[in-house]
């Protein structure tokens, strides 16, 4: 939805972005844009060269993996680590909240009941 998004980073996480933010420069080709992820050559890395490596990496596991199960994943693990959903909201970019309430069925029954007391009158599908 070209939204920009806050990206949660456990410690272990961070720490090897900025090792890796550290080596970046040295393989920098051209002007930086701020672009997280470059490719061999040095440049911003295209959206074609990810879908490949996910399909290579579909091919490996004998499953499906597409960038919206990677989002869908890290919303179910913030919710199951009880994470507000109003967080898992604004994470994963979605103006409604109905739309994140989607998300929760996958989740323990005692965070539905959570959910609901704290949104009465919104239900959970």
């Amino acid at each position: 939805g070209l939204k920009g998004r806050t990206l949660p980073l456990m410690k272990g996480a961070w720490s090897a972005v900025k090792d890796y933010l550290a080596v970046r420069r040295e393989i920098l080709k051209g002007p930086d844009h701020g672009a997280l992820f470059l490719a061999t050559g040095g440049r911003r890395m295209k959206v074609n060269p990810f879908r490949n490596w996910l399909q290579r990496l579909s091919r490996e596991l004998g499953r499906r993996v597409h960038p919206h199960l990677l989002r869908h994943s890290i919303a179910v693990h913030l919710l199951r680590g009880k994470a507000d959903v109003r967080y898992v909201q604004e994470f994963l970019g979605h103006s409604c909240l109905d739309t994140t309430k989607i998300y929760l069925r996958m989740v323990p029954g005692r965070l539905k009941e959570e959910y609901e007391k704290a949104m009465p009158g919104i239900a959970v599908g």
